[in-house]
């Protein structure tokens, strides 16, 4: 197996961890490819906080779009 990384087709959209739920801007995403076969294998995407805080790692399910309106959800 070997990765490269490369430009993320949604980079700079804003997302959120499903599990967590932090939110972050896509910056990029690292691909697992097989030696023999070349195809993908596992992806993992590169986010970078909206705030202050360390840029981490996902997988694209782990994620979902998100836009902060500033207005707190009324629960």
């Amino acid at each position: 197996m070997f990765d490269e990384f490369r430009q993320h087709h949604y980079a700079g959209v804003s997302v959120r961890h499903r599990t967590t739920g932090q939110t972050g801007v896509i910056r990029g995403q690292l691909a697992y490819r097989s030696r023999e076969s070349g195809s993908v294998v596992s992806q993992k995407v590169f986010v970078r906080p909206c705030s202050s805080g360390m840029e981490w790692l996902a997988t694209p399910a782990d994620l979902e779009s998100y836009q902060d309106t500033g207005v707190p959800d009324a629960d």
